[in-house]
């Protein structure tokens, strides 16, 4: 079913790759999903708080890989179980 790169062997993937692509109902998906918002949350409510720059720059760098992380795990499983 694997719709990305048919000359990536799936024993070449991580196993998350590996996880992602047998989640065709997208629960694991959403789990990950929601722990990387969960994290995105949290880097934003500690950004409001009072800190100095080099806890600024970690909050910001956390907010920062969170969302992409979320994005990167919903494209990889869009692209795996596309109808």
């Amino acid at each position: 079913m694997m719709k990305i790169n048919d000359s990536v062997q799936e024993s070449m993937m991580t196993p998350l790759a590996q996880s992602l692509m047998q989640d065709h109902q997208g629960i694991l998906k959403d789990r990950y999903c929601h722990v990387f918002e969960a994290l995105q949350i949290q880097a934003s409510a500690n950004l409001r708080q009072p800190m100095s720059g080099e806890e600024c720059a970690v909050n910001q760098s956390a907010l920062e890989i969170a969302e992409i992380a979320a994005q990167v795990i919903t494209r990889f499983w869009d692209r795996c179980h596309v109808k």
